[in-house]
């Protein structure tokens, strides 16, 4: 199996896993945190998008996967309101402003 293939496989796995849990955790009696769903959406959706090879392939792709990290530290802080999370959700934010540079001057700076 090629590598492309693998990929795909593993990001529709991750994003139906995502929405199984997501369906679990909102049919579960007792109620759950509402910022929780919003994890869900957030990742089931770019888990879906990362499932296309075309999307992948795209050069704005890490800038996409940087604004997801946000995205999730995002809500979560907002949710929870610890203090590491907010800050993860702060440099997360600055690593999108990166990849949004890097894709348009067609860069690699600060890329682990």
């Amino acid at each position: 199996m090629d590598e492309r293939r693998l990929q795909t496989g593993l990001y529709a796995a991750a994003a139906v896993l995502i929405a199984a849990v997501g369906i679990a955790v909102v049919a579960r009696p007792g109620g759950s945190a509402p910022w929780a769903y919003g994890l869900v959406v957030i990742g089931a959706a770019f888990f879906g998008l990362s499932a296309v090879p075309r999307v992948r392939e795209h050069e704005a792709y890490n800038a996409l996967g940087a604004a997801f990290a946000a995205a999730v530290c995002t809500v979560a802080y907002v949710g929870s309101g610890v203090l590491f999370v907010g800050i993860l959700a702060v440099f997360s934010a600055v690593g999108t402003l990166v990849e949004l540079y890097n894709w348009r001057a067609g860069t690699t700076y600060l890329r682990l």
